[in-house]
Formats: structure tokens, sequence, C-alpha cells
């Protein structure tokens, strides 16, 4: 009995160990692997530059005079005194004082206004050539008054050398006078005033001349007409005398 058990524990054991034999041994699990915790990128702020104002386009005007302002600046005051003592001259500022006091008040505003700047410049430009067109209209305003009293004179001699029929008895002359009158008539309409007040002035001399011509012909026209009836008388008493004398002698 004993023998059996013996028997049965060794079949048992050997059984095992076949079946241990038979099977693969089991693999041991990988052991998690721990990973090391990694450093984060440090994420910075998004700083917002101040946004730039969009550059603003330079204003010329406003920049320091260029040549070309300091040129034509100097050119229109140069252009004003010209006309102020033109005026002057001619007597405007006595003439038409309204008018000269105008341009005057214009003139001081150019001669105070600043010049800093282009802007500036070419509006005290502006000033002196507004003021140089006032101290003109003073100065065409004594023109035109003289080629109005030329006018009268021309007018006046023209009539004259008409009355004594210079046209007829001085024909050339007046006729000289009358185109010169005529090239002041138009001159005077264009507004060329001195040259109207020059030509009325001649025109009225040579209107003049051509009535003097046509009274000296005239004159010498009547000294020959009485010469000839005082000769004509003259003869006359001589045909009476001799008609006397040979009647006497017939007697």
């Amino acid at each position: 009995m004993k023998k059996k058990i013996q028997i049965l524990l060794m079949a048992v054991v050997t059984a095992v160990a076949m079946s241990c034999a038979s099977k693969p041994e089991p693999v041991p699990a990988p052991e998690p692997s721990v990973q090391e915790p990694q450093e984060q990128p440090v994420v910075q702020p998004v700083v917002e530059e101040p946004k730039s104002e969009p550059e603003r386009p330079v204003d010329e005007a406003e920049l320091a005079p260029d040549q070309a302002a300091l040129e034509a600046l100097a050119a229109a005051k140069a252009g004003a005194d010209a006309a102020r003592e033109q005026a002057r001259a001619a007597g405007g500022d006595a003439a038409y004082p309204d008018d000269w006091s105008r341009a005057e008040g214009t003139y001081g505003e150019a001669e105070s206004s600043p010049r800093d700047t282009r802007r500036q410049a070419w509006e005290a430009v502006a000033l002196y050539n507004a003021a140089a067109d006032k101290y003109n209209v003073a100065y065409t305003a004594v023109l035109r008054s003289r080629a109005d009293e030329s006018r009268a004179l021309a007018d006046s001699a023209r009539q004259e050398a008409r009355g004594v029929k210079a046209d007829v008895a001085a024909r050339d002359d007046y006729n000289a006078a009358d185109a010169l009158y005529n090239q002041a008539a138009s001159s005077y309409k264009a507004g060329a005033f001195e040259d109207a007040a020059e030509g009325y002035a001649r025109a009225a001399e040579l209107f003049a001349g051509a009535r003097d011509a046509a009274i000296e012909k005239r004159a010498a026209a009547d000294a020959a007409i009485k010469a000839a009836e005082e000769k004509a008388v003259e003869s006359d008493a001589l045909a009476q005398d001799a008609v006397r004398i040979l009647g006497g002698g017939q007697e």
C-alpha cells in the first residue's frame, strides 16, 4: 500500500514536471517607463507696438522761400516802386488823391507783410502787384486827362482850319493833320492815352499850320484881286484919258 502511494506521487511529480517543461516561461511584463517632465517653452506675452501715424506729406508752401519766390518778390517790389514813382511824377497823387490813397494803402500792406515762408512770399508778391496796378490807375487817369485836353485843342484847330477853307486852300497840309488826328483817335480808343495825347497835340499844330497857310493864300489872292481891280481901274482911266486926248486932237 505504501508502495502504491509512492508510485502515485512519483507519477504526479512527473506529470507536473512535464507540464512545466511544456509551458513557456512567462515573459515578465515591462516595467512602466517613467518619463522625466519636459520643460515647457516660456510663452512671451505679445506686446503690440504703438501704431505709427502715416507720414504726412510735406507742405512746400510752408517751407522757407525758394529762389523762384525770392526773385518774384524782388521783381514785384521793383515794379511797384517804378509804378509809384511814375504816377507821382505825372502828378497822379495830386490830380487823383483817392486813387493814390488806395494804392498807398496796398503798398503799405505789402511792405509790412511777413515773408518767412513760400506762401507768405507769394502773398507779398500779389500785394506788390496789386499796388502797382492801383498806381497805374492814377497814372492812366492823368494820361487820359492829357489826351482829352489835346483832343479839345485839335478839335478847335480843325474847326478853324475848315472855317478858312484850309481843306481846299491848303489841302496837303490839312490832309496830313487830319490823318494824324485819326491816328490819335485810334490810339485813344485802344487805351494808349500817352500816344493819343501826343498825336492830338501834333495834329492841332498841323491844323493850325494849314489854317495859317490858307489865310496867307487867301490874303495873297485878295491882294492879287485888289491889284487887278486897281489896275483895271487905272487902265480904264488911262483909256478914258486917251479917248479925251484923241477926241481933243480931232477937235
